[in-house]
């Protein structure tokens, strides 16, 4: 199976001053961050899904080798690094879902201390820069979820050697 990814992530910015100022008038600032990885890129992506994951009682954990993705599949990234990543908190969530390096076998790719909390409808993105930091194996593979109730989390990546 062959796999593409496409990652966009950029911000920009018009920004309009007092038109009779020296420097006044419309600026626009964009700082774009485009590519399209796939099995012969560099860095190479190798498997893309998308996954979701809930809580239990305001608690939760991702496993990076036994991956439920959105199309009802188990995906397992042993041996792979993830390479752009975006964890998306649904609009719907009751309340903010703090998304870090698990507790047991912590996934340590995003950081040794990495933990973000994403209110509803927020996202937080992620692009290793083809650095290649830390394979998904036995000792690093969880990320934990805390929050609210049944509220959880969707993430789109692409992972590759």
């Amino acid at each position: 199976m062959a796999v593409s990814v496409r990652y966009t992530a950029g911000l920009t910015i018009t920004r309009t001053t007092d038109t009779l100022s020296a420097g006044g008038g419309t600026e626009t600032l964009d700082n774009p961050n485009r590519k399209t990885l796939g099995g012969s890129t560099t860095p190479p992506v190798t498997a893309a899904d998308v996954a979701a994951a809930a809580m239990t009682a305001g608690a939760g954990t991702i496993d990076l080798t036994a991956l439920a993705t959105t199309g009802g599949a188990v995906l397992d990234l042993t041996g792979l690094t993830p390479r752009v990543v975006k964890i998306k908190a649904p609009a719907a969530n009751a309340g903010p879902v703090t998304v870090a390096k698990g507790a047991a076998n912590g996934f340590t790719g995003f950081g040794a201390a990495f933990s973000v909390t994403l209110p509803p409808g927020a996202e937080q993105s992620y692009d290793d820069g083809g650095a290649g930091t830390v394979a998904v194996d036995a000792t690093h593979r969880t990320l934990d979820l805390t929050g609210t109730g049944t509220d959880g989390v969707q993430l789109a990546f692409g992972a590759g050697a």
